[in-house]
């Protein structure tokens, strides 16, 4: 048995080692017409991502950056009538606990939690916001930026 088990995992190693080698060939006789696939699929694939960043003119958007995050966009696109908060739940991965008339306070962005001196303070045009997310009612070509601040700086 033990003949056997060593004689199948040498055949699966010659196997393998032979795939291996014949695959570089192929590439070689092709002028490397593997590698011309993968990077014509990466180009295929770069202008389809640019061509989603492109907004349309006629549609309203905003600039939203979270600090530290990631996955900003240069441009956010979103429906008349939507909140700050949404368009931010829409976007990234948010974790907020509901205040009964206050609105939402965000606990986290995208895994990013303030420790007990900060918080998530949230700014419009450079400004910071004197409403909540969820009450701001967004604007075409806000700048909307979420930043960790020091809680100190507000008492």
């Amino acid at each position: 048995m033990k003949k056997i088990s060593k004689i199948l995992l040498v055949s699966a190693g010659i196997f393998l080692l032979a795939a291996g080698c014949d695959l570089g060939n192929r590439q070689q006789a092709t002028g490397g017409s593997t590698q011309n696939t993968v990077n014509s699929t990466q180009q295929t694939a770069g202008n389809q991502n640019q061509a989603q960043n492109q907004v349309p003119d006629d549609r309203p958007w905003i600039i939203q950056t979270v600090e530290g995050s990631n996955i900003n966009q240069p441009k956010t696109q979103f429906t008349q009538g939507q909140s700050a908060m949404d368009v931010l739940e829409a976007t990234h991965r948010v974790e907020s606990k509901e205040y009964s008339g206050l609105g939402k306070m965000v606990l986290a962005i995208d895994g990013a939690k303030p420790d007990s001196k900060h918080f998530w303070e949230f700014f419009v045009n450079g400004k910071s916001s004197n409403v909540g997310a969820s009450s701001y009612v967004l604007k075409a070509g806000d700048k909307i930026e979420w930043k960790l601040s020091a809680i100190n700086n507000y008492k």
